[in-house]
């Protein structure tokens, strides 16, 4: 009877041990925009708006990176009236000359702001580009991946105002 209680209790201990990281995980739920939509104003050639998907890309590579630290779940818009966490995002820069890398560097630039129950916890700028392989669509697709990349790592300790991959470089 008392070596049955023990193994049943050893069995029972080492079951809620498993679970703890799953029920502890970093931060819980957050909430990620569908798509990171394009500022308004802001110059994007007709052929990346049609061909390269990036503000569907932006989005998904976030979310790809930041999945091991939080459960992602996607929707249309988020704001401060949000529950739980929420980070929005709006692509405010392309550089995307036509003609793959013999015409130049290609960058992204994504500004995104952190809540948490209604309460701005962090805000961002993070900016990358690529000079070379592939096509144009290919360089910017590269460019938000690292972006989604930067993003994660930042939302592990987010500040205000921070600076982002080749954001960091520049003033």
């Amino acid at each position: 009877m008392h070596n049955t209680f023990l193994r049943t209790l050893s069995v029972l201990l080492f079951a809620v041990g498993a679970l703890l990281p799953f029920t502890g995980s970093a931060a819980g739920t957050l909430t990620i925009t569908r798509k990171a939509p394009y500022e308004k104003g802001i110059h994007v050639p007709d052929a990346v708006r049609a061909e390269c998907a990036l503000e569907q890309k932006v989005s998904d590579y976030v979310r790809e990176a930041a999945s091991g630290q939080h459960q992602v779940q996607v929707a249309d818009s988020v704001s401060a009236k949000t529950p739980g966490k929420a980070l929005g995002m709006t692509i405010t820069a392309v550089l995307a000359p036509g003609g793959g890398p013999w015409s130049g560097p290609k960058s992204v630039t994504v500004r995104g702001t952190l809540w948490d129950n209604g309460k701005q916890t962090g805000s961002f700028t993070a900016r990358r580009h690529t000079t070379g392989g592939g096509g144009t669509c290919g360089m910017l697709a590269r460019d938000a991946k690292e972006i989604g990349k930067d993003i994660a790592k930042w939302l592990a300790s987010p500040g205000e105002d921070d600076k982002l991959g080749d954001a960091k470089k520049s003033k």
